[in-house]
């Protein structure tokens, strides 16, 4: 069995640049606006001390799996493939179908007993997963999908049984590390963009109008789409104010309007969590994890997640709930 190629060739934009750049707003301004007087703060490195979202490091691998899914009770399809990437609590793959978020499969894997948490001797490592993403991606083979999957163990729910299409929502953990989960009242609505746990350094401008010069912090993402991010911070702005967004290791650049502010699980951090809409253009998600990962961050989550099945903070309404957020 090989691995599924889904390397993407390079995208540039229309003036050789890597990423694309903001276009001009409809009345005639544009980012030099926010270019007049920059103000560079100084200030130590942003440490994020609270504890992620994950329980372990997601690492990649090419181990074999088997997955089924069964659409209802009449519908089922199985798929050989291979995981793309693994830890003990999740992964991701590649299939030739979507699949609805929120959905149970089951997987038979081939993965050494150090990655497992229970049949450690056994030939096969039987596992159940809730889709936590399910997205097209490039491939020579024609349709593909990423996948990724939050690791139930092999239990199945009740309600599974008597009902194969039930979506499922994330409620927590056990002890043993694997996702708690609970009937979810509806299907998900998918995302536009589908966001990416990564974290990496991105430069923010605000603008002081009284003063007229642009305040440039460097603040650490939480997360990334293709329409937009957010990022962990304290800075002069608030919801519906527009700031100038810079990621250094790129071309791209862009005004993002903050659709959102909010507070981190954590409570021994003053910072926030700003959630950010691009307005005129969007990020090529796949170059920008490929540079991300270029630059050393194996540490941080290479596979994303709608968010749509689970809560990892506090918001004010219409953040992080699918129902209602724009990117």
């Amino acid at each position: 069995m090989s691995k599924r190629n889904r390397e993407r060739g390079s995208d540039t934009a229309a003036d050789g640049s890597l990423l694309p750049k903001i276009q001009p707003h409809e009345d005639g301004s544009s980012s030099s606006e926010f270019e007049e007087t920059v103000i560079e703060i100084e200030k130590e490195e942003v440490r994020i001390e609270k504890p992620d979202v994950r329980a372990y490091e997601r690492t990649a691998t090419d181990y074999p799996v088997v997955v089924q899914y069964k659409e209802d009770h009449n519908e089922a399809w199985k798929e050989h493939t291979v995981l793309n990437t693994l830890s003990r609590n999740g992964a991701a793959l590649t299939l030739s179908r979507s699949i609805t978020i929120g959905r149970l499969v089951s997987m038979v894997m081939q993965v050494p007993a150090a990655e497992r948490l229970y049949d450690k001797d056994e030939p096969v490592y039987p596992m159940l997963g809730i889709v936590q993403h399910s997205f097209r991606v490039p491939s020579d083979d024609g349709e593909a999908y990423s996948v990724g999957l939050a690791f139930i163990g092999k239990a199945y729910p009740e309600s599974f049984k008597t009902n194969p299409s039930q979506c499922y929502r994330l409620t927590g953990m056990n002890e043993d590390g694997l996702w708690l989960v609970t009937e979810a009242a509806s299907q998900f609505q998918a995302r536009k963009h589908s966001r990416f746990w990564r974290r990496f350094k991105v430069s923010v401008s605000v603008r002081d109008e009284v003063n007229r010069i642009s305040r440039k912090e460097e603040v650490i993402t939480r997360d990334i789409s293709a329409g937009g991010m957010s990022f962990f911070g304290k800075i002069a702005a608030t919801t519906g104010d527009r700031i100038k967004v810079v990621i250094p290791e790129t071309d791209f650049y862009t005004i993002a309007t903050i659709r959102n502010v909010s507070k981190p699980i954590a409570d021994d951090s003053d910072l926030n969590v700003y959630h950010l809409e691009f307005e005129h253009a969007e990020l090529p998600i796949e170059l920008i994890l490929r540079s991300t990962r270029r630059a050393g961050e194996a540490s941080t989550s290479e596979t994303p997640t709608e968010n749509a099945s689970r809560s990892d903070e506090r918001t004010t309404p219409g953040s992080g709930d699918p129902e209602v957020t724009k990117f």
